[in-house]
């Protein structure tokens, strides 16, 4: 099972993600979050029944991201951040993201970056992902982004300005 957490802008891709799951056998797509219409269709589409969209309550997604095996997000390098591979990373699950300068920031050597647009290249990717063992470095790698270690850099930041 894949997860997408996402919403409905056109921008997170979400229809990449299906398109390469499609791809392979075996394997389903769980998107978390409001989605348009025309994604919704086009998962059921191809995928079937192994597409589902859901919303769930900020509190529960530990939950499901605890209950996938790949995480994915093919969002364009114009989206400014990335909070989802951060909480997939945490939970030490594999991901599989947008090669940009922000996703190669956030995920380093601990995932597997990609050009989503090839979808041979991306559904590649993800099976790759899907035979992958989970291990610490993902964690460690979202580590660098906790709100500890982000104030303390501010701090040091503003120190150094009014010095």
């Amino acid at each position: 099972m894949v997860l997408c957490v996402a919403g409905p802008e056109n921008y997170k891709q979400v229809d990449l993600a299906i398109k390469a799951i499609a791809r392979l056998k075996h394997t389903s797509l769980l998107v978390v979050g409001q989605q348009t219409k025309s994604i919704i269709e086009l998962g059921e589409k191809l995928l079937g029944s192994g597409f589902k969209n859901i919303q769930v309550d900020y509190q529960r997604l530990d939950q499901i991201y605890r209950s996938v095996d790949v995480f994915t997000l093919a969002s364009k390098a114009c989206e400014a951040y990335g909070i989802s591979i951060l909480e997939a990373l945490a939970t030490n699950l594999p991901v599989v993201v947008n090669d940009d300068p922000i996703r190669q920031e956030l995920v380093g050597n601990a995932g597997i970056l990609v050009k989503p647009e090839d979808l041979s290249a991306y559904a590649q990717a993800l099976q790759t992902a899907l035979h992958r063992h989970p291990n610490s470095q993902s964690r460690r790698q979202a580590l660098k982004f906790s709100w500890e270690i982000i104030s303390q850099q501010y701090r040091q930041l503003w120190s150094e300005l009014i010095s």
